[in-house]
């Protein structure tokens, strides 16, 4: 099974202000993993930097889709997130 974002984002955050050596997962991986989901969370809706992006990028043809499919992913991969990671 491939890592889910949450996961990923975890890590990340983890790598990111490690000290010393430690190696992930660590005892404390469980609270990256919900700093994780409620930071992913928070992105949900896009923002109009981020429609306006899309807009440009589609010269203006997909921003309502160009949002669903935004808010789609975001749920995927809260969904995928903390359930897939500690099975």
């Amino acid at each position: 099974m491939s890592e889910s974002m949450v996961e990923r984002v975890a890590r990340a955050m983890f790598e990111k202000h490690r000290i010393g050596e430690r190696a992930w997962p660590v005892p404390e991986a469980e609270v990256y993993r919900l700093f994780a989901a409620t930071a992913i969370e928070a992105m949900r809706e896009p923002t109009e930097a981020m429609i306006d992006a899309s807009n440009q990028e589609w010269d203006g043809r997909m921003s309502h889709r160009s949002s669903s499919a935004w808010r789609a992913m975001i749920d995927a991969a809260l969904a995928n997130g903390i359930e897939a990671d500690v099975a």
